[in-house]
């Protein structure tokens, strides 16, 4: 039976669904996004995924070791700047889940 991890290690899913004709430059937003997020003290991991179904449809995996260097990340200026430019490119809000890591 798989245990409980602290509290100190979050998981979160992100689906996104690009406006139509703004896939491809979406994408490369992500991609420069996980990139720059990859290299931050807290992440633990980070994974960007394209639907093999629908080319519209982006999923960002993340993990952080805690609540606080996810806060932190959300703070860093390549998330401020993608954040911003998410109204511009997105086709429908974003679904973003938060899980708890079992080991």
């Amino acid at each position: 039976m798989a245990v409980l991890a602290t509290s100190t290690d979050l998981a979160y899913v992100v689906v996104m669904r690009a406006q139509v004709g703004k896939s491809e430059l979406f994408g490369a937003a992500l991609a420069e996004m996980v990139s720059l997020t990859a290299q931050e003290p807290g992440c633990v991991i980070i994974e960007l995924h394209q639907s093999s179904d629908d080319a519209l449809t982006w999923m960002v995996y993340e993990r952080w070791r805690d609540q606080q260097a996810f806060a932190n990340h959300m703070e860093q200026p390549h998330t401020i700047r993608f954040v911003a430019c998410m109204g511009e490119l997105l086709g429908a809000p974003a679904d973003v889940r938060s899980f708890k890591h079992y080991a």
